[in-house]
């Protein structure tokens, strides 16, 4: 019984292993750092990620060429750091890496900005729809005499003011996110 339980948290265990590498096995014996640094770059990850890269592909036997990679990722960071892509990320409420170099970061920052506050707007809206359905069913709740309809009340109730609790902690990382990005633009 033990050792088929070590067989299978060994086997569990790689495959959790596997799960976090950042490549495959045939990623990193294609070779092509370039690629992979472009990739990166357009998809705004810091330079660390080639450290990521170097783990995964360390227990294949391969060394990721770091030259080539950040050269790749240099091309992919001037399609990364434009205002429609920072308004993108934005919307998307993602946390900004500060990966931008300075002269792109400015125009990136007006989008990432620009994008936060319409995440902004979309939840206050989304705020103020779940007050009302709120206010009506207290106003159902109030009138209603059956025991299982007044369950029913209290428990949707409950679970709106809990989606409202979601969305208030939202608010408050959304607006923390936008005063992080107005120090990295004054800078």
């Amino acid at each position: 019984m033990k050792l088929t339980t070590w067989k299978y948290s060994g086997l569990l265990s790689l495959v959790l292993l596997s799960a976090c590498a950042t490549l495959s096995k045939e990623e990193c014996l294609r070779g092509e750092w370039s690629t992979v640094g472009y990739q990166d770059g357009a998809q705004g990850y810091p330079a660390k990620q080639f450290y990521e890269h170097v783990a995964a592909c360390r227990e294949h036997g391969v060394m990721p060429r770091q030259d080539v990679y950040l050269r790749g990722r240099e091309q992919g960071l001037k399609q990364y750091c434009t205002p429609e892509i920072g308004l993108r990320e934005g919307q998307a409420m993602r946390s900004y890496q500060s990966v931008c170099p300075a002269k792109t970061q400015t125009l990136f920052l007006q989008g990432y900005e620009q994008g936060l506050n319409r995440a902004l707007l979309d939840n206050a809206v989304r705020a103020d729809v779940k007050r009302n359905e709120i206010s009506y069913k207290h106003g159902q709740l109030s009138r209603s005499r059956d025991e299982k309809d007044i369950k029913r009340l209290k428990s949707e109730i409950d679970s709106l003011n809990n989606e409202l609790s979601r969305l208030t902690e939202e608010y408050y990382k959304i607006q923390g996110m936008i005063s992080q990005a107005r120090s990295l633009a004054a800078y």
